[in-house]
């Protein structure tokens, strides 16, 4: 009996009540933690291809959902001494991402994209079974505690744990260290006695296998040996294996892009180069380095390794900043005779900001002209690309504050051109070895003629473009059919489809509250989508300030849990959040088309962000205490993962503003079925 006591899990006496407090933060730190680690090793494998990304948050909010429902119904059986093991989730997402990358093809040869196959597999080895149990510790959780309680205090927990975790504990302990120590402190609060000291054993083991699982994971990778050199204030700068002088090559991360324009930018580096050396910026690191070893080019290597940006642009996104050439500028102290900016294919919102003003005059500082090649979708339209030409010419004019003589565009087939401020017309009689000819043409017009306006939705439409050609090379046959269909036909079929699933929530319940929460999950996650959105086309870069905005959300999200306390599950106030969501996006839809860079702006985008969780928080609260709390977050999140394809549907082909007219439309046909039901 004395073992049995020992080994048991918190009952519900006043002091453990207590504890589980504690334990509902520490729930919210590790299922940010796990998600944020799941998610850096996936990245690493994808390279943030927009439905990679979208297919990770699918397959994480379905496992969740399922596993929330799963512990309700048959896990709870158990006695309370297993529940223990869920809640060290964290510990065994390392076991999982092990697994995963000991089995993952990993196919990155010269610009080769990964298959979808090999990304589904890694997504049910390693992604869905840590979702499940993430998703399976919130309905042991609320048998302890009240669910608002609950909820709020895994918001808060989850807000404290990302902030912690991107500016502090990621960058000094890495991904499997920081679970590691996480699954430890989780062990001293869970269990008792023996127990306790038992787990944290069996942790610290573990832990002397963390470097061999890291040895593992980044030799799937091939990112090869790198040793630390300096510390800056962009972040630790890493220096792979000098082999020569002659060229220097700023590395980002590998990007899907195309060899031939590798093959052009070292023929055009050839040409000018002369004696000095020449400066790469780009993403594509195999694709470059294959070409410099044919070429028997001699070459060193820096990465960017920023602690305040690794998560976020090294594996999501395709961005080298300034502060990132300043940096290195200052590490080298050398001139470089040009710089060749490799860009990938420009269909991410992320990639239209890509070359600032700030960009260009900082490498103008040490680079005599710029050689800037761009890849874009075979067979899209030329003219929806026209506005990122613009903006990379105006940055440059911008940034040397004077008229250039010249800008040439050299058309490389159909898989890319080449902008150069250096001259090329003796390049069109060059035989380029086994590439094929190219055409010339050379920009008449005024640098001070091209006006710069991105438009939102004209950023969305080339990720459109963007979307259906990797979906076509990846054999991703729903995709390319998807995004090949009219706008209009696609915004009916989604919308009749999404009635369709909230009809049925409706009849499986005679007050249809699954409905609201389905549908409000919808609208919760859309709306958060849109407003990142909506963020980096008015100030350029979202990722230097989503930490605020997550926690922000999160934030507004323990709020609304916690008022709901105080609220009677009614059928007035459950109307009432639903009206509040249709004045939301009301409001932004408003707004939309006044945002503009400054103080007020980011103020809107601030409160937009809390009101949004504050609501998110307030409807689960409300709802909570009419449906079963495992019922209850399964569909929340089941609503979550619809809302995240919907906007991976919608956002590209419709635009903002036709995307959140469809969230009035089903906020109002919520509305609508909820009355027929009440009648």
């Amino acid at each position: 009996m004395a073992n049995s006591a020992d080994l048991r899990l918190l009952t519900d006496d006043g002091r453990d009540k207590k504890r589980w407090v504690l334990v509902s933060f520490y729930y919210g730190f590790a299922v940010i933690f796990a998600q944020v680690c799941v998610l850096r090793e996936y990245i690493t494998f994808c390279h943030g291809s927009e439905f990679y990304l979208s297919f990770f948050f699918l397959v994480w909010l379905v496992s969740g959902a399922i596993g929330s429902v799963t512990a309700g119904r048959f896990i709870l059986q158990a006695t309370n001494k297993h529940h223990k093991v869920a809640f060290l989730f964290p510990l065994f997402s390392i076991l999982f991402l092990w697994l995963g990358a000991s089995i993952f093809s990993f196919r990155d040869v010269q610009g080769l994209v990964i298959p979808f196959s090999d990304v589904s597999l890694f997504c049910l080895v390693s992604v869905a079974p840590i979702a499940f149990l993430s998703g399976s510790c919130f309905s042991i959780l609320v048998r302890h505690i009240e669910p608002r309680s609950a909820y709020a205090l895994e918001a808060f927990g989850t807000m404290v744990g990302g902030i912690l975790l991107d500016t502090l504990i990621m960058p000094v302990c890495g991904n499997f260290l920081s679970l590691v120590l996480l699954s430890a402190f989780g062990a001293f609060l869970l269990f008792e006695r023996f127990a306790k000291y038992f787990a944290v054993a069996l942790i610290l083991l573990l832990l002397a296998f963390v470097p061999r699982i890291e040895r593992t994971v980044l030799e799937k990778q091939e990112i090869g040996e790198l040793v630390t050199v300096e510390h800056t204030r962009a972040g630790r700068m890493t220096l792979r294996k000098i082999e020569s002088e002659k060229l220097v090559y700023f590395d980002g991360v590998p990007m899907v892009s195309s060899s031939l324009v590798a093959e052009t930018l070292f023929t055009l580096a050839e040409g000018i180069g002369g004696e000095k050396s020449v400066l790469i910026v780009s993403q594509n690191t195999s694709a470059l380095e294959a070409v410099a070893k044919s070429r028997k080019w001699r070459f060193r290597s820096f990465v960017s390794d920023a602690p305040t940006a690794l998560f976020l642009r090294k594996y999501l996104s395709t961005e080298t900043t300034a502060d990132d050439v300043r940096s290195f500028a200052a590490h080298t102290n050398e001139r470089f005779s040009a710089a060749l900016i490799e860009l990938p294919v420009p269909s991410s919102v992320s990639a239209n900001r890509m070359m600032s003003v700030e960009f260009f005059k900082a490498l103008s500082r040490v680079c005599g002209g710029f050689i800037i090649a761009v890849s874009y979708p075979e067979g899209a339209p030329p003219a929806s690309y026209k506005f990122f030409l613009k903006a990379l010419l105006n940055a440059i004019q911008k940034a040397v504050k004077e008229s250039l003589d010249t800008v040439e565009l050299l058309k490389i087939e159909s898989s890319g051109l080449v902008i150069t401020t250096f001259p090329i017309e003796n390049l069109n009689t060059h035989p380029f070895g086994n590439i094929a000819p190219f055409e010339l043409t050379l920009l008449k017009k005024s640098l001070d003629e091209i006006s710069v306006n991105v438009n939102t939705d004209t950023n969305l439409l080339c990720a459109r473009y963007g979307i259906a050609y990797h979906s076509q090379r990846l054999e991703i046959w729903f995709l390319s059919l998807l995004f090949s269909a009219p706008s209009t036909i696609l915004f009916v079929g989604v919308l009749v489809l999404l009635l369709a699933s909230t009809g049925g929530f409706s009849l499986a319940n005679e007050n249809s509250d699954n409905a609201v929460l389905f549908s409000t999950g919808i609208v919760a996650i859309t709306v958060q989508l849109v407003l990142l959105l909506l963020f980096q086309s008015t100030f350029g870069m979202v990722y230097g300030a989503i930490g605020v905005l997550v926690a922000l959300f999160m934030v507004g999200n323990g709020l609304g849990a916690l008022v709901a306390k105080k609220l009677s599950p009614s059928n007035r106030n459950i109307l009432l959040v639903l009206i509040a969501y249709i004045v939301l996006v009301t409001v932004i839809v408003f707004f939309s088309y006044s945002f503009r860079s400054g103080m007020f702006s980011l103020f809107l985008f601030f409160l937009f962000n809390g009101v949004s969780g504050f609501i998110v928080g307030l409807r689960f609260g409300v709802l909570v205490k009419r449906v079963r709390p495992s019922v209850a977050y399964g569909t929340d999140l089941l609503g979550a993962a619809a809302g995240t394809a919907t906007a991976f549907l919608l956002l590209p082909s419709c635009g903002v503003i036709l995307t959140l007219l469809f969230l009035l439309i089903l906020l109002v046909a919520v509305i609508l079925i909820r009355f027929i039901s009440q009648r």
